[in-house]
């Protein structure tokens, strides 16, 4: 059995009128692959470690207090997302933070020419990283970096 996504038009005639008890078992399976399960726009705490391991499958908006100088690890299942588009909130806890993002590829970040670097998380202070997933590429491209909130 394959799980497949299916447009909203097609959503919408399947579950338009279902007097005939025609919507099956696999229709409805496509039906929860084709809808977001997560709370999207909510941030989902990261736990804090060397190597901070982001997962595409819980959400598309996360958050790190940071204890020490951190590595983003490339997302997992990046291709089953379901968004294109992911914040990154870190907050530097006791002292300033060096973070920086694995550029692997597939999966990894990729800074652009508007967007060259990044400095350090502040102390107590938090900045935002916006990322954009270019398929074609298989990385996720930074279009937003915003500092010392």
């Amino acid at each position: 059995m394959t799980d497949t996504q299916r447009s909203r038009s097609a959503l919408q005639s399947l579950f338009a009128d279902n007097t005939s008890g025609d919507i099956s078992p696999q229709d409805l399976r496509d039906f929860l692959a084709s809808t977001k399960l997560y709370m999207e726009n909510r941030f989902v705490t990261v736990y804090d470690e060397a190597t901070v391991s982001i997962d595409c499958n819980s959400g598309n908006h996360f958050y790190l207090e940071a204890s020490g100088n951190r590595t983003i690890g490339a997302p997992s299942n990046s291709s089953n997302r379901l968004s294109d588009k992911m914040i990154i909130r870190i907050k530097a806890q006791g002292a300033d933070r060096t973070i920086t993002f694995a550029n692997t590829i597939p999966n990894g970040y990729r800074l652009g020419a508007d967007i060259t670097a990044i400095s350090g998380v502040v102390t107590e202070k938090t900045d935002y990283y916006g990322f954009i997933y270019n398929a074609n590429s298989g990385v996720w491209d930074m279009v937003a970096y915003v500092r010392g909130y």
